[in-house]
């Protein structure tokens, strides 16, 4: 019994208790229930004792069993009855064990489930679920096929298993029993924009990679770095087409080099103006970073930021030349540059970077190759892992991508975010019908947002991610009215572009045409004023929320 309190209380202390240890532990006991059956035969029936002799085979069978209750039903006593007796032990602990814990997890739930902010989660990824429950109050392990049509009675749900089609699957079946409670469900290879209006307005889509590339820009944004380029008048519209033909070729592509006359223009990589930003890796989270990057790194109608991508698909080639053509029609700022071959093997291009995001899971060779080779330009590493490696390397390198850091309650609820997208299309609403907020405009807001499809959603959600930057160049007297209405624009066109919206006469929701994707000077005055904020009551809403 000391035993079994031991690892009892070690389960519930348990966090810092490797629980995958554990579980092998217990598994192998499982497994071996039967050997006290086998030690106690041999012991009661085959070898028995000087002093009591054998038991017959069904007395041996009898008197083994009553081992596994603690109650010996013999005084024979061997070695092999003495093994039968401390691996019965072992076997009795873990269910007594397994009782007390399914009784401490019942209970858990009870009172979690008391509280408004109480989550059950279901996943397959003991690491995420780990996460959750550690650092998110009244927060659960949950299990979804311990009732059919059922979850558990959390005010919150999460679904994050790793196959989105599961996900969907248990939200299917259990919807009803969920019914006024906010359901989380994690689609990382289903993109929301693609789905149609929720029924449910407690329902959420989220999506690791978009959260991680979220937090990545929220944290380690460039506007300084832009803005001071830009302000110095030293900016350059030079594309990489027209870039000196003296430069380094790779991949057949010029790039200038960086001449001794350039260095006190050049900041960390950048000279004449331009940001160089290279994305190492284009699978599920480099996408992601360069998804929100491009569509949210609008500063000034001057930019110019270039992004350096490696390891596309020749489908994802296709799609970033037809984007970089066509906003370069619209805007005219930045350009999209893709690489052929190993990053390893471009580090001439990656020497002149301005910042290199090293976005495939920890690629510590191509890190120590860019450390080894001193290249000036700032290093993010995508790492899962909670290590700070300026306190390894001597050079600094920003890690990012720590699971503990992405599934917070602020990124995945984003309940601020949420609202000023509400805020922004309820805005748009009012323009239209050419009215003014009512003083309880809250459930004609809400009402307005259940009306929209997953793409108008993502739009509304973008412009308010990409507000705050608006805002502080208006305080900071970087831009006018007319500027912060350009860049609005840009960015509006941008997310048009990435979701595969195309120019054409005639708006086509159904064909993602759109007679708007047409550069600034080119709209109509109406139109230009639509990129500003129009009703001054929710203006002063969103701005409070940011």
């Amino acid at each position: 019994m000391r035993l079994f309190l031991i690892l009892y209380l070690a389960r519930c202390k348990g966090k810092n208790m490797n629980d995958g240890v554990l579980a092998k532990i217990r598994k192998w006991i499982i497994r071996l229930a039967w050997v006290p059956l086998l030690f106690g035969v041999a012991g009661y029936h085959f070898v028995g004792d000087t002093v009591h002799g054998t038991m017959g085979f069904l007395e041996a069978v009898y008197a083994t069993i009553a081992l596994y209750f603690m109650n010996p039903d013999s005084d024979i006593s061997n070695v092999y009855v003495l093994a039968a007796k401390f691996t019965s032990f072992l076997v009795v602990a873990d269910v007594m064990f397994a009782v007390f814990e399914a009784l401490h997890n019942s209970l858990k739930h009870i009172v979690s489930n008391r509280f408004s902010d109480s989550t059950a989660v279901y996943t397959d990824n003991q690491d995420w679920a780990r996460v959750i429950t550690d650092y998110w109050k009244h927060s659960y392990l949950g299990e979804p096929e311990r009732h059919p049509e059922k979850l558990e009675k959390a005010k919150n749900h999460i679904l994050m298993f790793e196959d989105d089609m599961k996900n969907l699957e248990i939200y299917n079946r259990c919807q009803k029993n969920l019914s006024g409670k906010d359901i989380y469900v994690m689609l990382n290879h289903t993109d929301p924009f693609l789905v149609k209006k929720l029924d449910n307005p407690h329902l959420k889509y989220f999506n690791i990679y978009e959260m991680m590339a979220r937090k990545f820009w929220k944290d380690h944004d460039i506007y300084d770095e832009i803005i001071d380029n830009v302000s110095t008048d030293n900016v350059s519209n030079n594309t990489v087409s027209d870039m000196a033909a003296d430069g380094i070729e790779i991949d057949g592509t010029v790039f200038s080099t960086v001449g001794d006359d350039n260095a006190a223009n050049r900041k960390k990589g950048s000279y004449e103006g331009t940001y160089r930003i290279a994305i190492t890796d284009f699978g599920a989270a480099g996408e992601a970073l360069f998804r929100y990057g491009f569509i949210n790194n609008v500063y000034s109608s001057k930019q110019h930021i270039e992004y350096h991508i490696w390891g596309a698909e020749e489908h994802q080639k296709s799609f970033l030349q037809e984007i970089n053509e066509k906003a370069g029609e619209i805007e005219g700022c930045d350009d999209i540059i893709v690489h052929d071959g190993d990053p390893i093997d471009g580090m001439d291009i990656l020497g002149k970077m301005s910042r290199i995001i090293i976005s495939k899971l920890e690629d510590r060779e191509l890190l120590q190759e860019l450390l080894h080779r001193r290249v000036e330009a700032d290093i993010y590493y995508f790492s899962d892992r909670s290590v700070n490696l300026d306190e390894i390397y001597k050079k600094k390198v920003i890690s990012f991508g720590q699971i503990r850091n992405i599934l917070t309650e602020e990124y995945l609820r984003q309940d601020i975010l949420s609202r000023q997208g509400m805020l922004f299309n309820y805005d748009y609403k009012l323009r239209s019908e050419e009215r003014n907020a009512p003083a309880d405009y809250e459930n004609e807001m809400r009402e307005a947002w259940a009306e929209l499809d997953g793409f108008l959603k993502g739009s509304n959600l973008a412009r308010a991610d990409h507000y705050w930057i608006e805002k502080k160049l208006l305080d900071e007297g970087k831009a006018d009215i007319r500027e912060i209405c350009i860049i609005e624009h840009n960015r509006w066109c941008r997310y048009h572009l990435i979701n595969r919206w195309i120019y054409g006469e005639s708006r086509d929701k159904v064909k993602g045409i759109h007679p708007l994707l047409v550069p600034f000077d080119e709209l109509s005055k109406e139109e230009q004023d639509k990129d500003d904020i129009y009703d001054p009551v929710i203006k002063k809403e969103i701005e409070r929320l940011i």
